[in-house]
């Protein structure tokens, strides 16, 4: 009978984590610190301990069943950097033109230029985070009477602003590429035919728009081997010149050029002021990780989220952020948070 209620106990802190897991799926980065009581369980209870490392979640259960106790450490890692998760994350500086970011957040590791006399041309639902500083069009820059009335513009370059970039944004290598999960990524589009090496043959494009269910597209560097940036020679170099409309995610090693306009057409919706429209000329529904230069030359619309290491001119697109994304895995990726370790913890 005891060793059936210690298993229930080990049972009882191992579904307590399973179900904190699943509540920080989509939002792991912003899980917070604290504990959690589940008092729910038929055969007992559960108290949970999580802890936010920035890279990693410590979580803590300790299960109970009928007096006997068992705890449970484990490490949970985020297999879907946070930066993903924005409108348009960039290494580089940014331009912003009116109208080219709509609703999400976009974050910038270097300066951002604003194209116009005045910060406000900003939209309100629009949370801009820079690790550099803000600039107007003429290159004068803002200062912090400029933008301090502004809960939506935040430069952490800027000695003058005592505003603390937020801990998602800080510590973060450029080249952050191992964080994410490539050979999961891999498998995935090996297995639906949509792995390449360097490019995305010419004749492949239109018979990849006929289908729009939600894939992993991945061009991986041109002998397969790790992305390095200063190894031009054998990153991926991938041009769209076909009206095409891809749903799920694009994960370029290398420079990233879409030319002309999109063909699909997207019901877009705002979760937070409930204003939706259809867009129509959509080349990507999902997200798109540019290791290299990201550069569109046409009228194509992006909706989902656009990372790069840098963009073509400092110009991002027209990305229409998908507000889901806060809230769910993204499209074609589901594996958001994954156990790195598991110990019980033996009480002595």
């Amino acid at each position: 009978m005891r060793i059936r209620v210690i298993s229930s106990a080990r049972a009882l802190a191992e579904a307590a984590i399973d179900r904190t897991i699943w509540k920080m799926k989509g939002n792991m980065a912003n899980c917070p610190s604290g504990s959690i009581v589940y008092a729910d369980f038929s055969d007992g209870s559960a108290k949970v301990t999580v802890e936010n490392l920035g890279s990693k979640i410590r979580i803590i259960s300790e299960g109970n069943s009928h007096g006997e106790k068992r705890k449970i450490e484990v490490f949970v890692v985020n297999l879907m950097p946070n930066e993903l998760q924005n409108a348009i994350t960039s290494f580089s500086s940014v331009k912003l033109l009116p109208g080219k970011i709509k609703w999400g957040h976009m974050y910038s590791s270097g300066d951002v230029f604003f194209d116009g006399e005045t910060a406000e041309a900003v939209a309100d639902d629009i949370q801009i985070y820079s690790s550099g500083c803000g600039y107007f069009s003429h290159n004068k820059k803002l200062n912090t009477d400029d933008y301090k009335r502004f809960t939506n513009l935040h430069f952490g370059g800027d000695a003058e602003d005592s505003f603390d970039i937020p801990s998602d944004f800080t510590g973060k290598h450029p080249l952050f590429y191992d964080a994410l999960n490539w050979n999961v990524l891999k498998e995935k589009a090996r297995k639906s035919g949509t792995y390449f090496r360097g490019t995305i043959p010419k004749d492949v494009l239109p018979l990849l728009a006929l289908n729009q269910e939600e894939k992993i597209i991945f061009v991986d560097t041109k002998d397969g081997k790790e992305f390095s940036q200063n190894n031009f020679s054998n990153q991926a170099s991938v041009v769209i010149n076909e009206p095409v409309f891809q749903r799920g995610c694009l994960i370029v090693l290398g420079d990233l050029k879409f030319k002309g306009n999109g063909s699909g057409k997207v019901y877009a919706e705002n979760y937070q002021t409930g204003e939706h429209k259809f867009l129509d000329g959509v080349f990507f529904s999902g997200f798109i990780h540019c290791a290299g230069k990201f550069s569109s030359d046409g009228n194509g619309k992006f909706f989902g989220s656009v990372f790069a290491s840098a963009f073509e001119n400092s110009q991002p697109p027209e990305v229409w952020y998908d507000t889901a994304f806060k809230y769910q895995p993204v499209p074609g990726f589901s594996e958001v948070a994954a156990i790195d370790s598991w110990r019980e913890i033996i009480a002595e």
